[in-house]
């Protein structure tokens, strides 16, 4: 199950721009009605140097759309398994299936002692775009990294006061870890949206020049080097969005929920 280069033989994509057209697998459908992730797994049976592949159904058919490594722990994840696949999401929030041969199902998270509580919130700082920082298991170096964190991600949830200059947060796909306190700047609480790192999505939108059997990429930052998080069609109908984009992007929420990022040239805005 160690990660090697390989294309899924029943689907074909081709991108343009952030659109994505694609032929999907008559049983891509069954995997609809995902699990809540509400269980924390440690990734095993693969080498220090090897990946892992987090394939987008449970089933070796489909293609690879991120990866593990075992260093990557914890995992966020379904508490069951489908047909030995287990649903989890990556520490750059992509949302895949991996053999649950590959797990080792934690009873909680690496414990802290007096976890704090995450009632302010932050933003990444001193970190460049095209890089990002990692979420520790524990206040110190010396522990191992469980996510990342990068400027994209905006306002994040995490404790008021420090710990031996480093600082309890949790990350976009709900991993609790600590970084260090110089590269998080506190932001001024404003009400409930600056407590969950989430802007107002006040303004509608339909999804245009895309075909009905294809879809269009919602990526966690603004731009195409950043991840998918989740998909819009036109068959979404109206789609919440801010009102304001920027540098042709977007901030919008999935069909599955999740808030990212996609391209104004696919979307159409709605009179109020």
């Amino acid at each position: 199950m160690i990660a090697k280069r390989s294309t899924a033989p029943l689907t074909v994509c081709v991108t343009v721009g952030g659109l994505v057209l694609t032929a999907l697998p008559a049983h891509a459908a069954a995997m609809a009605g995902q699990p809540a992730l509400a269980c924390i797994y440690q990734v095993i049976n693969v080498s220090p140097g090897a990946m892992l592949n987090v394939r987008s159904g449970a089933d070796q058919t489909f293609g690879p759309i991120g990866t593990l490594r075992a260093s990557e722990t914890p995992v966020a994840g379904a508490c069951t398994s489908v047909k030995g696949w287990v649903q989890v999401k990556t520490a750059d929030a992509v949302t895949g299936w991996v053999p649950a041969g590959n797990l080792r199902k934690l009873t909680s998270p690496p414990a802290v002692a007096g976890q704090p509580t995450l009632t302010c919130t932050y933003r990444v700082t001193h970190v460049n775009r095209g890089q990002y920082v990692n979420v520790r298991s524990g206040a110190g170096k010396t522990f191992g990294s469980v996510g990342r964190l990068r400027v994209a991600d905006g306002r994040l949830p995490g404790a008021c006061t420090s710990v031996k200059g480093w600082v309890q947060v949790k990350t976009a796909n709900a991993v609790t870890g600590w970084v260090s306190a110089g590269h998080l700047r506190k932001v001024r609480k404003t009400g409930p949206a600056a407590v969950t790192g989430r802007s107002t999505l006040a303004c509608s939108y339909r999804v245009t020049h895309v075909r009905r059997v294809s879809f269009l990429n919602v990526r966690s930052g603004a731009g195409l080097r950043f991840h998918p998080v989740g998909r819009l069609r036109v068959a979404d109908g109206r789609i919440p969005g801010a009102c304001t984009p920027a540098r042709s992007w977007v901030k919008v929420k999935a069909a599955n929920g999740k808030r990212g990022w996609a391209s104004t040239h696919y979307l159409r805005k709605l009179t109020k």
